[in-house]
């Protein structure tokens, strides 16, 4: 029998192993690919899309988040280190910058891989702007995300209109390009937590530019101007009840500020009015390609 109190250098080297691979899992943050990989299945299934194209296309959507999340975390790890974000394992620890390129390698692999089951051209285009903007977004010297509005923009079109495009080709990028800006008012308020770091560390979102109530007004004009585009490259539909929620919630904290219940009611409709969107367009494109 083992002697009490010795060590077990194998049940260690387990114990670390598993630290480090839910470390590698946190930098993937894959609960991000969770509302573009529903908009995509969505407008796909509502398209006629086979379960093949749908299963390449959510694989294409979870590797770009897991490249993009991790570039970020990368990116970010000096505010997260000031805004106390002990849950970033870069910030705790538990991961590495060698980790980091390891996501960023596996995902490069899982698109390459998944892309060749996409309907060519437009598949293959989008995820190749899909990858360069999520390089963009985080990585000097473009850093969207330090880039105001431009980057919550971007954002908006990475997270809901671009999966549109992977399942409906790239027709949809300009009918639904709209919803990009819709998109930029609701995700405007996520930087309202991280302002102390972002400011200590110059990262030069729009919170930090403006201020907290100027932010909300400059998200309420973006979602209302993004409404109003969106009805005329779409039309009317199911989606203007989610629209007018995520409006109406955007509204209120232009005049009160941020809260987070109404910033949470926001983005539930928003979900509400992409999903509603991606059913619309995809069923007028059905059978198409």
């Amino acid at each position: 029998m083992r002697a009490v109190g010795l060590a077990d250098p194998v049940g260690e080297s387990l114990a670390v192993g598993r630290a480090r691979g839910r470390a590698v899992g946190e930098l993937c943050r894959v609960s991000i690919a969770r509302v573009p990989v529903l908009v995509y299945l969505v407008a796909g299934t509502s398209r006629g899309s086979g379960v093949a194209q749908l299963g390449a296309g959510a694989i294409v959507i979870f590797a770009a988040c897991a490249l993009a999340a991790a570039l970020n975390d990368w990116a970010d790890c000096e505010s997260d280190r000031v805004n106390g974000r002990g849950d970033r394992p870069l910030v705790s620890g538990l991961a590495r910058g060698s980790d980091v390129a390891w996501v960023v390698a596996g995902a490069v692999v899982a698109l390459a891989l998944a892309t060749a089951a996409l309907p060519r051209p437009s598949g293959p285009l989008v995820v190749a702007l899909a990858l360069g903007l999520g390089v963009m977004s985080a990585m000097e010297p473009v850093a969207l995300q330090r880039r105001g509005v431009v980057g919550l923009v971007v954002l908006g079109l990475c997270y809901l209109v671009l999966p549109m495009a992977l399942a409906l080709g790239g027709s949809a990028l300009v009918s639904m390009a709209p919803l990009a800006l819709v998109g930029a008012g609701v995700l405007a308020h996520k930087d309202v937590r991280d302002l102390r770091g972002d400011r200590e560390t110059g990262k030069a979102t729009v919170v930090v530019r403006v201020g907290e109530r100027a932010m909300a007004r400059l998200a309420f004009g973006l979602a209302v101007a993004g409404v109003g585009a969106l009805g005329l490259t779409i039309g009317c539909g199911w989606w203007m009840a989610g629209a007018a929620v995520a409006v109406a919630a955007l509204g209120f904290m232009a005049v009160v500020g941020h809260r987070s219940t109404s910033w949470m009611v926001a983005r539930v409709a928003l979900v509400a009015a992409a999903v509603a969107l991606a059913v619309q367009a995809g069923s007028s494109t059905g059978g198409v390609g």
